[in-house]
């Protein structure tokens, strides 16, 4: 059982700061003990630019996980593999 669980809404379709970009998609940084995972990578490059602007330990992320392989989950998966080229990915094998 976690000790330690943050969950940090990178991107969906609202925000109520003016810097953070919004879009139909989603993600979340989740931070469970000592490591970071990624649960879904939203529609575009806003989640991987929110994760920045928030401040959030996104470079180590080991685990990036994809709730199922619609484009507003998974559209901005590769801006975060470019950075995180070693990151594990874990997905259902059918979309």
């Amino acid at each position: 059982m976690p000790t330690h669980l943050r969950i940090t809404l990178l991107v969906d379709d609202q925000s109520t700061r003016s810097d953070l970009e919004t879009e139909h998609g989603l993600s979340f940084l989740l931070e469970v003990n000592d490591q970071v995972l990624l649960f879904d990578a939203g529609a575009s490059e806003a989640a991987f630019h929110n994760a920045e602007r928030l401040g959030t330990p996104w470079r180590r992320i080991s685990r990036i996980i994809l709730s199922h392989g619609h484009r507003d989950h998974t559209g901005g998966l590769g801006a975060f593999l470019r950075a995180l080229p070693k990151a594990h990915v874990y997905l259902h094998p059918r979309p």
